[in-house]
């Protein structure tokens, strides 16, 4: 079978990413959802030669610290929690910072954790508690990291549920806070009360984000951050009619996907898992129904641009292929030899990691050798070297005869 033209010479960078965490409200058992699928995710990843980075959730780290001091239970799984990291980072992987405010204040009533709903977004907290915090993340990540790699660096944030606006309050912070890059920003994606992505157009791979508002910076610009977005690609349609058909019927009529039962077996058994985890519903339930009553949002749902996110806990493994092929095809039609494309997932989504698994079959299947896997901290550090040579003045030699 002959490659297409576009997989022999576009070269595809891979960021696997993995929002390692509990429960927004708290609940979940770390020995389940955290320790035993980072341990199969290492697996699979490792056994298709592939990276992971992993979002580690500080905010709920340092509420188990705070109660291990009276509940050896806690400290139990803090001391994991570190373990877990340690040797994420030694096995050549990546691990970078993930906060959510809601762990501020927190407190265990000896039977489930108690969270400040009040502080749910990053821009909750003033500016010096956001770089406070954040700093203290970054040099306790560092802590763990370089202690078993010398070489690991926390140079990323990711905000909690995405929540990174309004971008004028939050991005300064983490840049004085160390951060060389953020990566909270999913494009066409928008939340009815906390986000919305939907005037930055879709990025195929990092960019120089002005610090105020996180779109595409000018060259010439001096305020910026590097921001690495989550890949999303965005189609027309209606989502009444979308409503009424079976997902596979719509994924065929939209990309050409053909059904595929294993995968429907395995989300039907992912949402079952993630209802028997966390029993408690969402706790921003109310004020999302509430936002979504306006007219504005309802005439959306007659047609609107809807947003993919590669997503390798939601998205069946031809999807999520058809998805970085059409990114490729993209790229290839501007002239652009090389993308880097970020994946999301979260331990908390997914009840078993054989979706992944599939996933990376059908990307080795697919793009062979013109795929490779990079960690979030390599991209980092390469867009950053990059920029540097390039702004870095031309030497004049002069040569005595």
């Amino acid at each position: 079978m002959k490659k297409s033209r576009e997989q022999k010479e576009i070269q595809i960078s891979l960021v696997l990413t993995n929002d390692w965490e509990l429960y927004g409200e708290g609940s979940g058992d770390f020995y389940n959802i955290q320790k035993k699928r980072l341990k199969d995710l290492l697996e699979i990843v490792e056994r298709h030669r592939a990276k992971v980075s992993l979002f580690a959730e500080v905010g709920q780290q340092w509420a188990h610290l705070k109660e291990g001091q009276k509940s050896p239970w806690a400290m139990n799984i803090a001391r994991e929690w570190e373990k877990c990291v340690q040797e994420t980072v030694s096995r050549g992987h990546d691990v970078q910072l993930h906060l959510h405010p809601t762990w501020q204040n927190s407190y265990h009533d000896g039977t489930k954790w108690k969270l400040n709903l009040n502080s749910w977004a990053l821009a909750d907290l003033t500016p010096e508690k956001i770089e406070f915090e954040l700093r203290r993340g970054r040099e306790y990540l560092n802590g763990l990291g370089q202690s078993v790699n010398p070489s690991y660096r926390c140079v990323t944030f990711r905000a909690g549920a995405f929540c990174i606006q309004p971008a004028t309050k939050t991005l300064s912070a983490i840049k004085r806070a160390g951060f060389l890059s953020d990566s909270s920003v999913v494009p066409g994606s928008w939340d009815y009360l906390y986000f919305d992505f939907r005037n930055i157009s879709m990025q195929t791979g990092p960019y120089f984000a002005n610090v105020d508002d996180l779109t595409p910076a000018r060259e010439d610009s001096q305020s910026t951050i590097l921001e690495l977005p989550i890949h999303t690609d965005q189609i027309w349609e209606s989502p009444i009619i979308r409503r009424l058909l079976p997902g596979w019927v719509s994924l065929k009529w939209l990309f050409g996907i053909n059904k595929d039962n294993r995968f429907l077996k395995w989300s039907k058994a992912r949402d079952r898992s993630i209802r028997d985890l966390s029993p408690i519903p969402d706790p921003l339930f109310k004020r999302r129904f509430l936002a979504r009553l306006s007219p504005a949002n309802w005439l959306s749902y007659v047609v609107r641009k809807s947003t993919y996110v590669l997503d390798y806990d939601f998205i069946q493994p031809q999807l999520f292929t058809e998805l970085i092929r059409r990114a490729a095809q993209k790229a290839k039609a501007k002239g652009i030899d090389e993308i880097v494309i970020l994946a999301l997932g979260h331990a908390n989504n997914s009840h078993t990691n054989e979706n992944l698994d599939q996933i990376l079959q059908s990307l080795t299947k697919s793009f062979s050798e013109n795929l490779k896997f990079k960690t979030v901290q390599q991209v980092t550090e390469f867009y950053l070297n990059k920029k540097q040579l390039e702004q870095a003045p031309v030497k004049k030699w002069i040569t005595h005869l």
